[in-house]
């Protein structure tokens, strides 16, 4: 069902209508000053991000994976319950990689 229908209907109904968030801005400028490349070859450009999950019995369990951006290959998972520092644990893990020579590294930022 289209968004703009379930609000007629809840205006309809005399339900309050949230307000719409507003959009994102962008990572760059208009200007073009700032240009995420592409990656050119292999270990030109790694990736980490977390990813939260529980498990069935409800305890935290916190991933951080570590991905080649140009082969889509995931170099190393570091899998806790509790991740403690960042530049700690993305040092760490690293270290699981294959040995590949990286040049650039890129962060999964939001949540998903």
């Amino acid at each position: 069902m289209n968004h703009k229908r379930v609000e007629r209907i809840w205006r309809r109904e005399g339900l309050k209508v949230p307000r719409r968030q507003p959009k994102r801005g962008r990572l760059w400028l208009a200007s073009g000053s700032c240009v995420r490349r592409r990656a050119e070859h292999r270990d030109h450009v790694w990736s980490y991000d977390f990813v939260f999950d529980r498990t069935h019995d409800g305890k935290p369990l916190r991933m951080l994976t570590i991905v080649d951006e140009y082969t889509r290959e995931c170099l190393a998972i570091d899998v806790e319950r509790g991740l403690r520092s960042r530049g700690q644990q993305v040092g760490g893990a690293q270290d699981l990689g294959d040995g590949g020579a990286q040049t650039r590294g890129m962060v999964g930022d939001g949540q998903e």
